[in-house]
């Protein structure tokens, strides 16, 4: 199932679950047994699908990182730049010692 997809089945899922909640607290009644299970079986499904799309977003974020570290070091051509000062300290040290 594509991400989209994920998202719009986990969205529909929530709203039956708000849909039945409604249903028996407008009639002012507990769930009955069918009413307990398929609340169960959308919440078991709703959470399975919460638990997909965050790994999908986890990967995103880290091919997300991916990229952008790569594409940095195409643009300086292969050399990576220092990207904190820490680095910069060192690099700039380094500097030194070779040049000494």
């Amino acid at each position: 199932m594509k991400y989209h997809e994920m998202l719009q089945k986990r969205e529909t899922i929530a709203r039956q679950m708000r849909e039945l909640n409604d249903t028996v607290k407008t009639e002012k009644r507990s769930f009955d047994e069918a009413e307990n299970k398929r609340w169960g079986d959308m919440l078991t499904e709703h959470d399975d699908l919460a638990a997909k799309i965050e790994r999908e977003e986890q990967l995103r974020s880290i091919d997300e990182k991916f990229a952008n570290e790569h594409q940095e070091e195409q643009r300086n051509d292969g050399v990576i730049l220092p990207n904190n000062a820490k680095q910069k300290h060192l690099l700039l040290f380094c500097a030194k010692v070779f040049q000494s």
